[in-house]
């Protein structure tokens, strides 16, 4: 699978609120960090680092949850993909992100606008994610 193909499915995946498929693209010991603002909560007080697939998939279940019972949709886009190989067959790629949140009956709005640095490891049929930091632009 191309690397393109591999965030064009996982970023399918995401929007359509798959949680255990997309979870399923990260290694089981995965470590999902999110740099944001102080005092910035994550849904269903999730922390800041996730360990494991499991934490990464609880962490996204409920935002999920949450944003049903609100009746907004969040949609991602990632562009300006940069990929740099290992020497291990690894890659670590660098990406900006946009989530648009849409309100039942309302218009889309940037929801937030961040910076991705992955880390991927071969997998048959393609990669998985080793380490995923997500750097909220509001930090700066």
């Amino acid at each position: 699978m191309s690397l393109d193909a591999f965030y064009v499915r996982q970023l399918h995946l995401l929007n359509a609120g798959e949680v255990d498929a997309w979870a399923a693209t990260f290694t089981g010991e995965a470590v999902f960090t999110q740099v944001a603002p102080g005092g910035r909560t994550f849904a269903g007080g999730a922390p800041a680092q996730r360990r494991g697939r499991e934490a990464i998939a609880g962490a996204l279940r409920a935002a999920v949850a949450k944003r049903a019972g609100i009746r907004v949709v969040r949609r991602y886009w990632l562009g300006m993909l940069t990929a740099e190989p290992a020497p291990d067959g690894a890659l670590r790629t660098r990406f900006a992100a946009f989530n648009v949140e849409t309100p039942a009956g309302g218009r889309p709005v940037i929801h937030n606008s961040t910076t991705g640095e992955d880390l991927l490891v071969p997998a048959p049929g393609g990669w998985l994610v080793a380490t995923r930091r997500i750097t909220h632009d509001a930090v700066g």
